[in-house]
């Protein structure tokens, strides 16, 4: 086995959890409550849409992962059909989301046990920093071995107070206030869920480490789809139910605590604990999803030399072991600069997880349609090449992800301009790297372990 080389232990099962374990993150439990705020039973609409939207991405994703089993993900894909900085940009652009993403994750959590007992937020960020390095570092089948714990946990607690609430209330979908949201309003909202369901990249950057990638990572990616999309209909469904029965519940000014608030009103002080553990299993199950797929954008970088060769550095438990350590620090560094800002009331910690939720969505956004467009290339340039899936409706399929994208990306710009303008300085910033560092090191050969 190559030096450079991660060994393949993840099997389809592990592929999926680490799916779903992006998919089913901090967003039902932070966002739903907001969602349902905000456009009541069209609630349902809104996630259906944004899982169909993601769907057209996720197809693509399965083409590429049947031909290209790469650490890099997304990134390797964009790479396939680009070279020089637009190569170099999917790299940059992903490693952006993992760490917003990841660094979301945390906050969100640490902002929650915050506000319920007082807990030091950098503390208990820095306990969880480490913890998944500590995790990370012992190799990938026990990273993939906790996803799958915190997974199965966190989904069957989801399932149960579903199950509980429809039960109890039956199907309650209150129609009234329907004037007040619009076709547009709906569209709209999708765009604030869109990191929600980033799970299907997770996937493709398991390619160089899953046993069978070429076969598993595209079913992988359309059950992480299908699956995710049915729990978020399920837990909606039961919301709205219950909020029906008890619309005071509606009337919180911290619609983070809506869902805890529900389960305490189905099984008073045990529900309360029960979901509260559901919570922090969905979001530590998040963040380790993410900062394992952030590990290894960083590692196919540096192999590809867009990136310093000091991350390519392998441990004798074949991992990426330089990248993990990096990534953590760069995350634990954002702990400390958020926690300093809250202590000299510069920053709100509530404006800032929503501001790197909506960091990691632009990324996520510009990335997946550079994915897209990246399959229309790669078809012209490689006609002959045997796909182990090819994506229904092409050339619509990408097309429409790529609207979507754009869309996504400009519907961001109106919402959040001043995270526009800290994402604009991000690629400015990584213009600079390519310059002094990639583009007279890169590798624009194809990437090693594909087709």
């Amino acid at each position: 086995m190559d030096k450079q080389e991660l060994k393949r232990e993840l099997s389809l099962t592990t592929l999926l959890m680490f799916g779903i374990g992006g998919l089913i993150g901090a967003s039902i439990y932070a966002l739903s409550g907001y969602l349902i705020k905000e456009s009541g039973l069209f609630a349902i609409a809104v996630f259906i849409l944004t899982s169909m939207f993601s769907l057209t991405s996720a197809l693509i994703y399965a083409e590429f992962s049947s031909i290209i089993y790469s650490a890099g993900g997304g990134y390797s894909y964009i790479k396939s059909a680009f070279s020089g900085f637009l190569a170099f940009l999917g790299s940059w652009l992903f490693y952006i989301a993992y760490i917003s993403a990841a660094s979301f994750y945390m906050l969100t959590l640490a902002r929650y046990l915050n506000i319920l007992y007082k807990t030091d937020i950098l503390l208990f960020s820095a306990f969880i920093i480490i913890l998944f390095t500590i995790v990370n570092l012992n190799g990938v089948k026990a990273t993939g071995d906790i996803e799958f714990l915190l997974v199965i946990l966190k989904v069957t607690i989801l399932l149960f107070f579903s199950a509980i609430i429809l039960l109890k209330f039956g199907v309650r979908l209150n129609t009234n206030n329907l004037n007040n949201v619009n076709l547009a309003k709906i569209i709209g909202l999708t765009t604030v869920i869109f990191i929600s369901f980033e799970g299907y990249d997770i996937i493709a950057t398991t390619g160089g480490e899953a046993k069978n990638p070429r076969k598993d990572a595209p079913l992988a990616i359309i059950l992480t789809i299908i699956f995710g999309t049915l729990i978020y209909m399920l837990v909606i469904v039961s919301m709205l139910s219950l909020i029906d029965a008890h619309p005071w519940i509606l009337e919180l000014d911290e619609y983070e605590m809506v869902i805890l608030k529900e389960a305490e009103a189905i099984l008073d002080e045990i529900g309360f604990v029960i979901m509260l553990f559901g919570i922090i299993l969905s979001i530590l199950s998040a963040y380790n999803a993410s900062f394992y797929a952030g590990t290894r954008i960083l590692f196919a970088a540096s192999k590809d030399g867009f990136i310093i060769k000091k991350f390519l550095k392998i441990s004798d438990k074949k991992v990426p072991s330089s990248s993990i350590v990096f990534t953590s620090f760069l995350i634990l560094l954002i702990a400390i600069l958020a926690y300093a800002g809250i202590i000299t009331n510069l920053l709100d910690v509530k404006t800032l997880v929503v501001q790197l939720g909506m960091l990691a969505s632009f990324s996520f956004a510009l990335s997946f349609a550079l994915v897209d467009i990246a399959l229309i290339v790669h078809r012209r340039k490689f006609k002959e090449l045997k796909r182990g899936f090819k994506t229904p409706l092409y050339p619509i399929t990408p097309l429409v992800g790529v609207g979507f994208a754009i869309f996504t990306l400009v519907n961001l710009i109106f919402r959040a301009p001043i995270t526009f303008l800290m994402f604009l300085l991000l690629l400015g910033i990584g213009k600079i790297l390519y310059i002094l560092e990639a583009k007279n090191n890169a590798n624009n050969k194809r990437i090693s372990g594909t087709y």
